[in-house]
């Protein structure tokens, strides 16, 4: 079942970076995910996977700032 990427923000009160409309259908790795998923990033050390990956949107701390191509969702701690 899919969810839109506002109710996931805010179920699970993150900070959304993109379209609240934007629906999601599986959880995924950063290196696995594809279009339709949601991943998360919880070490800086995964930014080359965070830039890589094909996922629709990524979970990541509120101080993330780095280059992305998918939605964000911020939140105050991502692990």
């Amino acid at each position: 079942m899919p969810y839109t990427l506002g109710d996931i923000a805010e179920k699970i009160g993150a900070e959304l970076v993109g379209d609240p409309t934007l629906a999601v259908q599986g959880l995924a790795s950063l290196t696995d995910a594809s279009a339709g998923d949601l991943s998360f990033m919880t070490n800086k050390r995964h930014l080359g996977d965070m830039q890589a990956t094909q996922a629709s949107a990524v979970v990541v701390g509120m101080d993330f700032e780095g280059e992305h191509d998918c939605a964000l969702l911020k939140v105050a701690n991502p692990d």
